[in-house]
């Protein structure tokens, strides 16, 4: 189990192959990430470039509370945020953003299963090659499953993208039509605000601390 790390900054320089500058997991028969930032990781090989961000062959995985961002890799095609090849991953309350090429991609029998997250504004958001692919209660960019299973494709309105601060404003469609979880109750956010506000929740890695009709006093 992971919590509270940081992967930033990784390269990967491979003349055959690179995985997973930032995270790979190979033949892991159950590993958690909760509550971590990955971002800013980068491959460059001259054979296959798997998952710059997170890469994952075999096991079980979960990533709750997670950000993947800004990650990249050199060569047309292949994934900036995560790679599945194979087993599953379960993305929980995590925001995906900013990856170029890719932002999802399962390819052989990866299967991927996606709650409560954000995936927008990466070159392809989700790609699924061979592998199984499912999203309930996300916001996903030119997703084919919006309008079912809770599931949105509307700019989800980060604060300031460009400075890599993807909180939510209040006015966010992803403000409050999360699902809520057991675990929340007694979880924060990427931030350290409270994962549940009343009984509602957010989607994505953060919590928006205004909620919408909030009124400020300032004096």
């Amino acid at each position: 189990t992971l919590d509270g790390c940081l992967f930033i900054g990784n390269e990967v320089y491979n003349s055959n192959r690179g995985h997973g500058a930032g995270l790979a997991f190979v033949d892991c028969a159950s590993c958690d990430v909760n509550t971590t930032i990955i971002s800013n990781n980068f491959i460059q090989s001259g054979g296959y470039q798997n998952g710059a961000g997170f890469y994952h062959a075999t096991g079980v995985a979960r990533l709750r509370n997670c950000l993947i961002a800004g990650n990249w890799v050199a060569k047309a095609g292949y994934p900036g945020g995560l790679q599945i090849d194979s087993g599953t991953v379960t993305c929980e309350s995590s925001t995906i953003t900013d990856n170029p090429n890719i932002g999802i991609k399962n390819e052989k029998t990866g299967a991927s299963t996606l709650l409560n997250c954000i995936v927008w504004d990466n070159g392809i958001n989700v790609t699924n090659l061979l592998g199984t692919f499912s999203a309930s209660y996300c916001n996903i960019g030119d997703y084919a499953g919006a309008g079912s299973n809770g599931n949105l494709s509307q700019d989800p309105m980060f604060r300031a993208p460009e400075k890599g601060d993807y909180t939510l404003l209040s006015a966010s469609p992803s403000v409050d039509t999360g699902l809520a979880q057991a675990w929340m109750a007694t979880s924060t956010d990427l931030a350290g605000n409270a994962r549940l506000i009343g009984h509602l929740c957010d989607m994505g890695c953060y919590e928006c601390t205004i909620r919408p009709g909030t009124t400020l006093f300032l004096r």
